[in-house]
């Protein structure tokens, strides 16, 4: 229907509030595909902003064999749907006014059929599978019509009035969609007067104590309808209840009632969707900000287990500390002991000397070293292995990859969006954990952690050690630089002047060699320090960096879903307000033809 045609039938006021009511909806549409293009609540936008232009629709629910089918060709006067014992509608069924009988496929599941009959000009009606039908997908073809619905007649059989599978379908009209619904009691033939009565009053109390409205209930019996139309008996054909529905549809729903519930049906759609989508909306956020607090957590958890590394790995910096101060001790009573006049030959025997020295001072000094540094190393490497995987057990407890719970159902997820990008991300930082862990060589880190330290004490010595190994690394800082430096293998030097300044010569050895044994002290815990703290910080930032991305996503995200917000409040605003300019647009027409039970 085209606007100009739309203005000419509802009035120039209502097609005002009709391009408003688009334009509302329109933003509504744009919120939920930047959220979720392929969500329902994105396609229910669509196709609701889609039926604003369309002609009126009334559709027609109901379990299986509550008698919709046959109501319907009651009131079309022939027989239109298909009837019998077993279901027999699997389709959405639109009847809309026609010349002729005619049909015509509009997708799998929607079917259209034309009909002369005068009430169809009023109205399109709809004929839907039933709702507690064994096959899922009928549920689904009937639910997915309601949010196009401008009026819901529900048909309840006075066998089994108001079950459990009524309620539910009923709460997802009125609740969800915020429907306005009329009832129909049907297949009251044969009930008594006082037992039908009896039923009505039952469906109003249900509705008035579960969904807070005063229903209009029309008992009918369809059968009766036909018969008595077949007899042309005017009193039995009243008293089958069909009349009293005509009447109300053509009366009650005359122009005036039909434009208010045109406007006000998709703009209860549209509240119900803006209600959806700020749940959507505040369920991410709550995602968002718990994803944020687990990864803030973890990370000062990492910060902390940093802290904690670089503190414990002391206690192999206070055993080399002790070693080398054992060494220090044995090394003065080696001077003590072998700089003395006795030993003039000796001393005159640089290679002899630096030999003993090497076997009473050094000793297996050097093994020891290497088992500590070995063992704080290989330490180290498991506690950074242990780290990493702390990590991805936190993260696979509280970052879960997991569909947050939506109250509009969504597909199965796409290459793109929130939920996917989410995914992608956690699964992307837990499997860059996994590699850590699974390729970390532990044998192979402590070989590198060991002689990049010891080539920094040799450094800081001024030693050129070249391509050595470990041990030779140690025997040259523990042997040949002391003794250099100690002047000892200058013996041939030293006693040139005479035995009178060996005491002197003694005392200037020790002190010498005291001297740099701190100094190697200091060079040993500045270099391991400065290789160790180096190796903590570069575990910790390689697991700050594995989750970068992620805070990159939380903090666009958390910017797009304020905005959003903002616009669902603004869009929400505007349809109450909305709401308010049709009613007042009613109470200024006149007053509408009465008819119809009372309600």
């Amino acid at each position: 229907m085209t606007r100009d045609m739309m203005k000419e039938v509802i009035g120039a006021g209502a097609a005002r509030l009709l391009d408003e009511i688009k334009e509302a909806l329109g933003a509504l549409c744009e919120i939920a595909a930047a959220i979720d293009a392929e969500s329902e609540a994105a396609q229910n936008a669509r196709l609701i902003r889609e039926h604003v232009d369309e002609f009126f629709l009334l559709v027609v629910v109901g379990e299986v064999k509550s008698g919709k089918s046959s109501f319907i060709n009651a009131l079309l006067k022939e027989k239109v749907q298909a009837e019998g014992p077993l279901p027999l509608t699997d389709r959405i069924w639109v009847l809309r006014h026609g010349a002729a009988p005619a049909e015509r496929i509009r997708d799998e599941y929607v079917y259209e059929r034309e009909h002369p009959n005068e009430i169809l000009r009023l109205f399109n009606m709809v004929d839907t599978p039933g709702t507690n039908s064994i096959i899922q997908k009928h549920q689904h073809i009937t639910e997915s019509f309601i949010p196009k619905a401008d009026l819901i007649l529900f048909v309840t059989s006075i066998d089994r009035p108001f079950s459990e599978s009524e309620h539910q379908f009923l709460n997802y009209i009125s609740e969800k969609w915020r429907k306005k619904v009329i009832f129909l009691l049907a297949k009251i033939d044969g009930r008594e007067p006082s037992d039908v009565a009896q039923v009505v009053g039952y469906i109003r109390e249900n509705c008035r104590k579960f969904y807070g409205f005063e229903p209009r209930v029309f008992p009918i019996s369809a059968k009766e309808a036909a018969r008595a139309r077949a007899a042309g008996d005017g009193r039995a054909l009243e008293e089958s209840g069909l009349p009293a529905l005509e009447r109300f549809l053509v009366s009650n729903l005359a122009e005036q009632e039909r434009v208010h519930l045109k406007l006000t049906s998709p703009v209860e759609s549209g509240l119900a969707l803006a209600g959806d989508i700020g749940f959507l909306v505040g369920e991410r956020r709550r995602l968002l900000e718990r994803d944020f607090r687990s990864l803030t957590d973890l990370d000062q958890q990492i910060q902390q287990a940093g802290v904690e590394l670089k503190e414990r790995y002391h206690v192999f910096v206070v055993r080399l500390y002790d070693l080398l101060r054992e060494f220090e001790r044995r090394g003065k009573n080696f001077f003590e002991s072998v700089m003395r006049v006795r030993n003039f030959g000796l001393l005159r025997d640089p290679e002899g000397f630096r030999r003993r020295f090497e076997k009473e001072a050094v000793g297996d000094l050097k093994e020891k070293i290497q088992e500590n540094m070995h063992a704080a190393t290989d330490w180290l490497m498991k506690e950074q292995i242990s780290l990493f995987e702390r990590s991805l057990r936190y993260l696979s407890e509280h970052l879960a990859v997991e569909k947050y719970k939506e109250r509009v159902p969504a597909p199965a997820p796409q290459e793109h969006g929130f939920e996917y990008h989410r995914d992608k991300l956690v699964g992307s930082i837990q499997e860059g954990f996994r590699r850590e862990i699974d390729h970390f060589d532990v044998e192979g880190q402590c070989h590198r952690v060991l002689e990049t330290a010891y080539r920094g004490i040799l450094q800081q010595l001024g030693v050129q050690a070249g391509a050595v190994g470990l041990g030779t690394l140690l025997v040259s800082i523990l042997t040949g630089v002391l003794l250099d430096v100690s002047g000892i293998l200058a013996a041939g030097v030293v006693f040139a002047a005479g035995f009178v300044i060996l005491p002197r010569k003694k005392r200037a050895a020790i002190q010498a060699f005291s001297l740099r044994v701190d100094a190697l002290i200091r060079e040993f815990k500045k270099s391991f320090e400065t290789q160790f703290n180096g190796e903590i910080d570069d575990a910790t930032a390689r697991l700050q960096k594995a989750y970068d991305p992620y805070l990159t996503f939380y903090r666009a995200e958390t910017k797009d879903l304020a905005r959003h917000e903002e616009m669902q409040k603004g869009i929400r605003l505007r349809l109450l307000e909305i709401l308010d300019a049709a009613a007042a647009l009613k109470s200024e027409a006149p007053a509408r033809a009465g008819g119809g039970p009372e309600e």
